[in-house]
């Protein structure tokens, strides 16, 4: 959910002087500040209404649909922030406010949030994170990971995922990478 449906390192950013922005180079944003910086970033995503005030990436209501259009049951499969205790009742407030409008409560009903991603089915699973973890026994997960955003780097070294999307402003291209997932699942 953070920087994959909602714009987490935005509503960071704004908070912090635009001549101190960096590029991003590592999964956890305060890994590419200075200590000084980092302590003020903390405090920015460990506030308890931080995940209340997200807002969504663009484009992802309309990959959101193309799924469903598609035949794809999409879900939300999100980390809980450990630091931050109220992240699991923001990130809910959050689907509740922008999702359920539109795509109804099921958002909710459906979602999890649980650090073991592999632990749950599914096609694929769109994340950030360069590396998501699997199941230990087998070293597997039960979905393909498909590295999601890190636009600015033509490549993420840290990542092992073999699909990628950069954004969600062409549901095509979302739905290409699931076709093509699925086909590859189905051989």
């Amino acid at each position: 959910m953070d920087n994959t449906i909602y714009d987490f390192d935005a509503a960071i950013l704004t908070h912090i002087p635009a001549e101190l922005h960096v590029e991003r180079a590592n999964f956890h944003i305060v890994d590419d500040y200075s200590q000084e910086l980092r302590t003020t970033i903390q405090d920015i995503y460990n506030a308890p209404d931080f995940f209340h005030g997200l807002h969504l990436i663009e484009g992802v209501k309309e990959s959101w649909q193309a799924m469903i259009d598609a035949g794809y049951d999409p879900r939300i499969l999100s980390a809980p922030v450990s630091s931050n205790s109220m992240s699991i009742e923001g990130k809910r407030a959050a689907l509740e406010r922008d999702m359920v409008p539109e795509f109804g409560p099921s958002i909710l009903d459906d979602a999890r949030f649980d650090k073991d991603k592999w632990k749950y089915d599914g096609v694929a699973l769109f994340d950030d994170r360069p590396t998501v973890g699997v199941n230990p026994e087998s070293g597997e997960a039960p979905w393909e990971h498909i590295l999601y955003g890190w636009a600015h780097l033509s490549e993420v070294p840290m990542s092992r995922a073999a699909f990628r999307l950069l954004s969600w402003y062409n549901s095509k291209d979302t739905i290409r990478i699931l076709d093509t997932v699925q086909d590859l699942r189905s051989v």
